[in-house]
């Protein structure tokens, strides 16, 4: 190769500045005003845009500032370009040059931007814990018995379908998480006849059920106490029963059926209580509510009703209008 060939190759670190900035550039960059000239006729059309109106002041300052160094930087590139260059590489130079001139007000923008934030924080804070010394906590009401017994008979698993054997479990669940909290909880609560497809299905998904607490009151017995327990301390709530459960009594143990089955079978609770000549009650739902279709509640409802009827001062009305579901409800219409 020619030594004429070889002074012609641009080494990697020979990089040619285009566009040299003298000091007095970077100075009038450095001292830009950021208001706005009525003789600036282009700031001024720009500063009128929709978007300009809803800035902060500290960015109406910035884009000013930028805006006005982009007016400085294209006229000082006037006629400058290279003819061997394309006008791409040219706006790329021109664009490095403008982050070279703006980049030290960006940076203080940034700062200022990050120390209004922590001291927006700060004063946040602060509040918080003003309004926590000055909040006033409510002690919360000592937890009591209701003097009632529950037993819910899940002795119908084999009727159950598998998703409805999962139903059957959540709504177990939550029946202990509503005892738990309750203010007034039931004494006990009985799962009976927990020998089958219920008790795998909470080995298997729901396996803490063996550490829950002393607080929910329940208890899972594998025996069928429907049938083991006297029948003359037991009383079945059922929707087929003719009498009506009007209150509570003493020393009675009440059960529920457990059971998920969609209205394919009929009076399965009704027809075993009195099998077991146990006695068989309703609640009073169509005195207070207008059921869709049957008036079959779910377990979890029951269990609710009868919760909230024990710590309201025994108003069925009033347990019924907060538990159940306004989907479920046909309001009476008036005349």
């Amino acid at each position: 190769m020619s030594a004429e060939k070889i002074s012609n190759i641009v080494k990697p670190n020979d990089v040619v500045d285009h566009l040299p900035l003298n000091d007095e550039i970077k100075l009038d960059c450095q001292n830009i005003s950021t208001e706005i000239n009525s003789s600036n006729t282009d700031l001024k059309e720009y500063s009128e845009m929709p978007f300009f109106s809803k800035l902060t002041e500290d960015r109406k300052e910035r884009y000013i500032r930028e805006f006005k160094v982009k007016q400085i930087l294209n006229n000082y590139s006037e006629g400058k370009k290279p003819e061997s260059m394309s006008d791409r590489q040219w706006k790329n130079i021109i664009k490095q040059k403008f982050m070279f001139l703006t980049r030290d007000a960006y940076k203080d923008y940034n700062l200022n931007k990050k120390r209004k934030l922590q001291e927006k924080k700060r004063e946040a804070k602060k509040q918080k814990i003003e309004q926590t010394e000055s909040k006033v906590f409510e002690v919360p009401p000592e937890k009591t018995l209701n003097g009632v017994k529950l037993i819910v008979d899940c002795a119908f698993d084999d009727l159950m379908l598998p998703k409805e054997v999962k139903s059957m479990s959540t709504q177990i669940t939550r029946i202990y998480n509503c005892n738990k909290m309750a203010n007034k909880q039931f004494d006990e609560i009985a799962i009976s006849s927990f020998d089958k497809r219920l008790k795998e299905r909470f080995d298997k998904d729901l396996t803490n059920y063996t550490k829950w607490s002393s607080q929910g009151k329940i208890k899972f017995v594998s025996d069928d106490l429907v049938k083991k327990n006297e029948a003359s301390t037991m009383i079945y709530l059922s929707a087929d029963a003719e009498e009506e459960l009007s209150d509570f009594e003493e020393g009675k143990q009440y059960i529920i059926g457990g059971i998920v089955d969609k209205g394919r079978y009929k009076s399965l609770c009704f027809d075993k209580a009195k099998e077991l000549n146990i006695k068989s009650v309703r609640l009073p739902i169509g005195e207070y509510i207008k059921l869709h279709g049957n008036k079959v509640l779910t377990s979890l409802h029951v269990v609710q009703l009868m919760n909230e009827y024990l710590s309201n001062g025994k108003n069925w009305g009033a347990a019924f209008e907060k538990i159940m579901p306004k989907r479920k409800v046909i309001e009476e219409k008036t005349e």
